[in-house]
């Protein structure tokens, strides 16, 4: 990418950010356009990430007339997964494109996830920051294969991590009491991951308190409640112990 295009992306980054704090002037077809410019910035510099888009009714305000926090962040976030795109971009650069080195430097670590889209996009941004690869199963190419086939093929990584988080409501019938629970997809994965990779490969992150399957209680869990940046440096444990190789970014 030219530095003109770099110069026009920073300024228009720093034109968003400056709204973190001010929640009125939110306003939709302002952030829309927003949207609609990082996203050709996207495009015109091939960039390996998916376009981004507001969620209804998850991104704005109940008037619709304003995005709210939660749209504001998922934002922020993307901007910054783009940011640590364009820095790798730069520093394989530096590197010669024969390096078998530089090929093998990374390891992959799938990321299995259920509706809470910002805490799954937290996740890949400290991945990216620390120089692994984080896998996420919609952002892989189809290839005409079935769901089962598209994530068997990749699941063939290093590590796992799995988000537990509140996004169901279950309970046993006959009652009336419901208690929250991760996707039955992510339980799934969760089981095929500790098959496949073993559990000391397999990291469970649990936002909140929530319902977990019978079989896997008394499983020490890495829990946070509001931020993902509570529970980093236990991360970082986690994938040192399994001899994943990164970068720690504090």
């Amino acid at each position: 990418m030219s530095q003109v295009q770099k110069i026009k992306f920073n300024q228009l980054v720093k034109q968003i950010r400056e709204y973190e704090d001010d929640t009125q002037y939110l306003k939709v077809a302002l952030f829309e356009d927003f949207v609609e410019k990082i996203n050709k910035f996207v495009s015109d510099n091939e960039i390996d990430i998916e376009d981004f888009e507001f969620e209804d009714p998850l991104h704005y305000s109940s008037t619709a007339k304003t995005i709210n926090q939660n749209g504001l962040k998922a934002l922020l976030n993307h901007i910054e997964l783009i940011e640590a795109l364009i820095n790798a971009d730069t520093r394989s650069d530096l590197v010669s494109s024969n390096s078998d080195k530089y090929k093998e430097q990374k390891d992959k670590v799938f990321i299995v996830h259920g509706r809470d889209e910002l805490t799954r996009s937290d996740v890949e941004l400290l991945l990216h920051r620390i120089d692994v690869e984080p896998i996420i199963l919609s952002f892989q190419a189809n290839q005409g294969l079935t769901l089962i086939d598209k994530f068997e093929k990749y699941a063939d990584v290093r590590y796992a991590i799995v988000l537990l988080t509140p996004d169901d409501f279950g309970g046993l019938e006959g009652t009336n009491t419901t208690n929250l629970r991760a996707r039955q997809n992510v339980i799934f994965e969760l089981g095929y991951f500790y098959g496949k990779l073993g559990r000391s490969n397999v990291c469970i992150i649990m936002k909140s308190d929530i319902e977990v399957p019978s079989d896997i209680q008394g499983i020490v869990y890495t829990r946070f409640v509001n931020k993902l940046d509570e529970i980093k440096s236990e991360i970082y444990r986690e994938l040192t112990a399994a001899k994943v190789k990164f970068t720690p970014s504090f």
